[in-house]
């Protein structure tokens, strides 16, 4: 480590003319000097092992995100922000335009000008917890929403933790077994922010690309971080709707991208939203969910809210596809999934569909003899002839309009056989014997008459059924009618990982 650093200490401080800018330009400790923050909140980077292990080469640290090919933030005709121009006190409260979409404490009742309000915002305003996220929300993974550069108030804004920055400095170090971690040089308190998650956010296809050139996929995976909280394919927002983009933090990133995973962590990474309209490309924030004294690691839980993971950990099926866990808590879970990834494993192969339709609709049905219908019949295909059978009596005449009268020539009408073959005679195409009622007839074109009834052939069983058959001669449902489309086969289970 010693060697790494002496060519930035001898010669990349001054006018030295043996260092390029390129050379400049690609050291680590001259990208942390070049940080605002650096003089008053410095980010170190330390080896105290034997291992002589340094930086990635091709690594670069950046104080804010990047955005890749194809991605962009809100349109500034879309933006906006609060209107707490008077008193910065009023963005903690109902009525502040940036906490629109959180929820008021139950108790959060308090006095004002205006009446009894309800405060919202996410942090506490007074005292040693100034600042400090809110139990409430601490131990939830509910979105934080703040105020930012749009608002109209200050920068004082108790509604700005995030939006102000870090506030500790902090140390990369060599760990044992684990490679590079990092600790806070300061104690930390339980809510307080601790860092963002940095990195170049790139759109799904990218990141997709990137996982299969890389070496490892799994690898990959421990540093692509899918920005999907508000994800939602029923949404308006065509950005919300499509698949989330993601935060690449291998190659580009701040000092957490550094930070390893514990089954027992003492952070917890939280969406926080600026102005709403960029919700697309929330920020990751990180904050203490216990006080941590000095010195120790900083740590989270890269599958934070995934409820199978224990299963899964202790799934021998599954435990091969998962990156080792060496955290060494009491919780461990002995292995991790793809810690910071939206997409899923390889989905299961949905599989075929059935061959077979589903059975037809049943038929009507009048006596306890009705045959089942066939459960696979094949469209407007005439069924097989049937013994010649008498017509039955002509049918009740239906609502008005009234046909033309015709000539009757059937016995009076038996409503017990009638109720049975109306169905048939609205429903069938075929040609009907002049015998039967006109009223009957089926709407649309007249179909063609057949011959008198004493030398007509015996219309076929889908015309009408005779007195005393089956009731299912009469039903178009299960001979004349194409059987309903079979219903597409469920949609494979979903296995994406959302963030918490």
């Amino acid at each position: 480590m010693e060697a790494a650093t002496r060519r930035h200490f001898f010669h990349h401080g001054g006018d030295d003319p043996s260092a390029s800018p390129a050379e400049r330009d690609g050291c680590h400790w001259c990208q942390l000097r070049s940080f605002a923050t650096h003089k008053a909140l410095p980010i170190t980077v330390v080896n105290e092992t034997d291992d002589g292990a340094v930086l990635p080469p091709d690594f670069r640290f950046i104080d804010r995100s990047e955005f890749g090919d194809g991605v962009e933030p809100a349109a500034a005709n879309f933006r906006s922000g609060c209107e707490c121009a008077d008193d910065d006190e009023e963005c903690m409260y109902e009525g502040c335009h940036c906490l629109g979409e959180m929820e008021a404490d139950s108790d959060g009742a308090d006095g004002g000008r205006a009446g009894p309000r309800r405060k919202i915002f996410a942090y506490h305003s007074h005292g040693a917890k100034a600042g400090m996220l809110r139990s409430k929300v601490l131990q939830s993974r509910e979105p934080i929403y703040e105020c930012h550069e749009g608002c109209a108030c200050s920068s004082r804004c108790p509604n700005r933790v995030v939006e102000r920055g870090r506030q500790i400095p902090l140390q990369i170090f060599r760990t044992e077994n684990r490679g590079w971690g990092v600790r806070s040089l300061v104690d930390v308190k339980r809510g307080q922010f601790v860092d963002l998650y940095l990195g170049e956010v790139i759109a799904a296809r990218e990141a997709d690309r990137r996982r299969a050139a890389s070496s490892r996929a799994q690898r990959k995976d421990v540093y692509l971080f899918a920005l999907d909280k508000f994800s939602d394919e029923a949404s308006l927002d065509p950005r919300l709707a499509g698949p989330p983009l993601e935060v690449d933090g291998e190659f580009r990133s701040g000092p957490t991208r550094f930070v390893n995973h514990s089954c027992e962590p003492n952070m917890r990474i939280f969406a926080r939203v600026g102005d709403h309209a960029d919700k697309h490309v929330h920020d990751l924030a990180l904050f203490a969910v216990r006080d941590i004294p000095k010195g120790e690691e900083l740590t989270f839980d890269y599958v934070d809210g995934l409820e199978s993971m224990d299963d899964d950990a202790n799934d021998p099926r599954t435990r091969d596809d998962m990156t080792r866990c060496l955290c060494g808590s009491k919780k461990c879970r002995g292995a991790a999934a793809s810690p910071r990834r939206a997409k899923a494993p390889t989905r299961p192969t949905q599989e075929a569909a059935p061959t077979t339709q589903p059975p037809p609709r049943p038929a009507p049905s009048t006596t306890a003899t009705t045959p089942t219908p066939s459960p696979t019949p094949v469209p407007k295909a005439p069924p097989p002839p049937a013994p010649p059978q008498q017509l039955p009596p002509p049918g009740p005449p239906p609502p008005p309009p009234p046909p033309p009268a015709r000539p009757a020539t059937a016995a009076a009408p038996d409503t017990t056989t009638a109720a049975a073959a109306a169905p048939t005679a609205t429903a069938s195409s075929r040609c009907r014997s002049t015998s039967t009622s006109p009223s009957a007839a089926t709407p649309g074109p007249p179909p063609p008459a057949c011959p008198p009834p004493a030398a007509a052939p015996a219309p076929p069983p889908t015309a009408a059924a005779g007195a005393g058959a089956p009731s299912t001669a009469s039903a178009p449902t299960s001979s004349t009618r194409a059987s309903p489309a079979a219903p597409p086969p469920p949609a494979p289970p979903s296995y994406r990982i959302h963030a918490p």
